[in-house]
């Protein structure tokens, strides 16, 4: 779901830009982000690794189920679940890794192919100002020096036209080598425009990360057992040296669960904010935008009324297309951000960008 941009103007942009965004066509077979992300999951060489662990983790839990029906120890019992608990941390946190990098590189890509057009504007208009000077250079208005810096200018956009290009094609590489994709697979990379902001209240997304942490729910259960263990000494008559190692052991578990609810608010506290930061960032972004379109429509009035130079005309466009990459940048931020707050919360990680339906 995606608000609608405002003006006609965005819609333009946003069209041109779309017609640059398949790289890498050979065999026309053709990928989207979600078939990335399945194919990246499948091959990651870490998350085999972590599945296997996990794997090893739940039989050896099994196991010790089968050996406790003898020995029928509660403490035994949570130590072997909370190896199985951390293995499966483990492997959610490598799988969640894995689709961040890959949603992170997709999108970068996307922000680096509308700069490459910004940059084409501004070699376009570098150029034009080369022709321009060079003509007053021939009817005695400015000197070579004037000529010379302008077409040094001319030539350092060109060199940043380069550079781009060179980083879009190594970024494509990366991301196909993240996801094992071979070079005659065609990626699709859709056009991003301004999301409906997710709207989640401080006070349920940290109520949803304590809820949701699996090793926090092992811990109060030994900080239980371990209250339970210590009561059952006391009563029992157990020696003063047996009964401080157990206290001491009730205040360690205790203190291990604090720990991990501290690091739980602050991880969210910190996420939280950033992703409140970013939706103001986003929608600054957008305005700014929306202010260099009245302000390219303007100037291309007075253009047609012969009122300003084809010049003012494209510095107008490029800064519009300056401020359409600031703004695409800001989506991706507020993305990346929205992804880390919903794995602060353990949530399966998802976000609705991909508007495609390419099939494999």
């Amino acid at each position: 779901m995606v608000n609608k941009m405002k003006g006609a103007f965005l819609i333009l942009v946003l069209v041109v830009f779309c017609s640059s965004t398949v790289l890498a066509v050979e065999d026309g077979v053709t990928l989207g982000l979600q078939q990335i992300i399945e194919k990246a999951v499948r091959e990651n060489i870490d998350l085999k690794i972590a599945e296997l662990n996990l794997e090893d983790a739940r039989l050896n839990y099994k196991k010790g189920q089968l050996n406790n029906l003898i020995s029928n120890s509660r403490l035994l019992a949570l130590q072997t679940e909370l190896v199985k608990v951390q293995a499966e941390e483990v492997y959610k946190n490598v799988r969640d890794s894995v689709i961040l990098d890959v949603i992170g590189k997709y999108i970068d890509i996307i922000s680096v192919n509308q700069k490459l057009i910004t940059a084409q504007k501004e070699v376009e208009l570098q150029a034009k100002k080369v022709e321009e000077v060079k003509a007053q250079v021939e009817v005695g208005y400015k000197g070579s020096l004037e000529l010379f810096e302008q077409e040094t200018s001319y030539l350092s956009a060109l060199n940043s036209l380069e550079k781009i290009k060179d980083e879009l094609e190594q970024k494509v590489r990366e991301l196909k080598q993240k996801a094992a994709i071979s070079k005659g697979i065609e990626i699709e990379f859709i056009k991003l425009v301004k999301p409906e902001v997710w709207s989640v209240s401080e006070e349920d997304v940290l109520a949803t990360a304590i809820s949701n942490n699996i090793v926090l729910k092992v811990r109060r259960q030994q900080v239980t057992l371990a209250e339970n263990d210590l009561e059952k000494a006391r009563v029992s008559g157990t020696p003063e040296i047996d009964l401080r190692k157990k206290e001491i052991v009730l205040d360690k578990t205790g203190l291990e669960l604090t720990k991990e609810q501290q690091n739980i608010e602050n991880d969210f506290q910190n996420k939280y904010y950033l992703q409140k930061q970013s939706v103001k960032n986003m929608e600054m972004a957008e305005k700014a935008v929306i202010q260099a379109g009245e302000h390219y429509k303007i100037i291309k009035e007075q253009s047609d009324a012969g009122l300003v130079s084809k010049n003012d005309l494209l510095s107008s466009e490029l800064r519009l297309y300056e401020a359409e990459n600031r703004f695409t940048d800001s989506i991706i931020n507020y993305y990346i951000n929205m992804l880390q707050l919903q794995k602060a919360m353990g949530l399966e990680l998802e976000v609705d960008i991909d508007n495609e339906d390419s099939s494999k």
